[in-house]
């Protein structure tokens, strides 16, 4: 599925927030290539979403609502967490979202209220259409929202709406929503500190491995597959010194001495999980790394976006949280970044497309200067 515009009220930092991710024209020489449809030409949407913002300006806490909300489409609940997140405890919180299933061009738009307690849902509403061969994202949102504001259904659109105790009604959302929906999603969100509950899937080969510790630690001299002392189905790999030191890496992320990788080249261990994701199932699916390469050179982060957007297949999108400010001298579409800044207690998203309409501005020197007023306020540090 490909997320075309979030809106998110009363939960973490989020209050009346509006995110569009998709944009009217197409970029002429793009460096992202097929930044539309498969199929339908004209519907242009952000493929790239790198989010940047300063701390607690809500990055990690967007990657779980979108996290929450694709369970509740594939799985039909939503994570518990959600509810420790709602802001005003009084009212319901609301997440309504707007995606495409690539399958069969069908084009949906999803509320869901719930309250404090455990997730009760209060309230769905669901519309969906299938999208026309030359249609634009902004003529098939008309048509979209015509049926999901009057809940007429017109010929070839589904709508229902629901209250917790109505389930038959339910069992129809959940009919539409399993039929469209086909893909994956992966997140690697920034709360990931220990060895413990590091896990290296199946499908993470040993050449990705290899050239991501590498690259992040030049002390490695190589990895090798091994069987697995615990699980030889699963196997295991072997981390090789220059110096002659030697570590067992298992599946189950356990190793002799976690203290050889400094904390940087720990954290590339979900780098490469994630790299090796997007090689081996990188179609149909959402990508959201956040902030993992925090504690890297900012050389080692622009290689590792620019790899991942190769790597963007066809009807998947790939958002990407950062503090680095080099990104934004990437030759990147503008409508490609999206800054986040917190008004009071709130988070509002800046979309930089919207003040420079061509590419022929630097987006650096524009945060640099604060244009879009993302600087952190350091008043009280100044005093110090």
């Amino acid at each position: 599925m490909i997320f075309t515009k979030i809106e998110i009220d009363n939960l973490y930092c989020f209050q009346d927030f509006l995110l569009d991710l998709t944009f009217p024209k197409k970029k002429v020489g793009s460096t992202i290539p097929d930044e539309y449809l498969p199929g339908r030409p004209n519907f242009n949407y952000k493929k790239i979403c790198v989010i940047s913002g300063a701390n607690a300006s809500g990055k990690t806490a967007f990657g779980r609502v979108l996290c929450g909300i694709q369970n509740f489409i594939s799985r039909k609940f939503l994570s518990p967490h959600l509810s420790e997140g709602i802001s005003n405890k009084d009212r319901p919180s609301t997440i309504t979202v707007e995606f495409v299933t690539t399958n069969d061009l069908r084009f949906h738009k999803l509320e869901v209220s719930f309250d404090k307690n455990d997730v009760n849902i209060e309230n769905v509403r669901y519309a969906g259409i299938y999208l026309w061969s030359l249609e634009s994202a902004r003529a098939a949102r008309k048509r979209l929202d015509a049926v999901f504001l009057s809940g007429v259904r017109t010929k070839g659109s589904d709508f229902v709406s629901y209250n917790k105790l109505d389930s038959e009604k339910a069992k129809k959302v959940d009919y539409f929503l399993s039929k469209s929906f086909q893909g994956g999603w992966m997140y690697l969100l920034a709360n990931r500190i220990d060895a413990s509950r590091l896990e290296l899937p199946e499908f993470l080969q040993r050449d990705v491995l290899e050239a991501v510790l590498k690259t992040f630690d030049p002390s490695v001299a190589a990895v090798e597959d091994l069987p697995s002392p615990e699980d030889n189905d699963r196997g295991a790999f072997g981390v090789k010194f220059k110096n002659g030191d030697y570590i067992v890496v298992t599946r189950h992320g356990k190793m002799a001495n976690d203290a050889r990788f400094s904390r940087g080249t720990f954290e590339s261990l979900d780098v490469a999980v994630f790299l090796g994701r997007m090689k081996s199932q990188g179609q149909n699916t959402t990508f959201f790394l956040d902030e993992q390469l925090a504690y890297s050179h900012s050389d080692i982060e622009e290689t590792v976006l620019n790899t991942m957007i190769d790597h963007v297949g066809s009807g998947s999108q790939l958002f990407f949280t950062t503090h680095n400010h080099s990104l934004l001298d990437m030759n990147l579409p503008v409508h490609s970044f999206v800054f986040f800044r917190k008004r009071g207690e709130f988070t509002e998203p800046v979309q930089p497309e919207n003040t420079f309409k061509k590419n022929d501005r630097s987006l650096l020197n524009a945060v640099r200067n604060d244009v879009f007023k993302t600087a952190p306020k350091t008043i009280l540090l100044d005093r110090l």
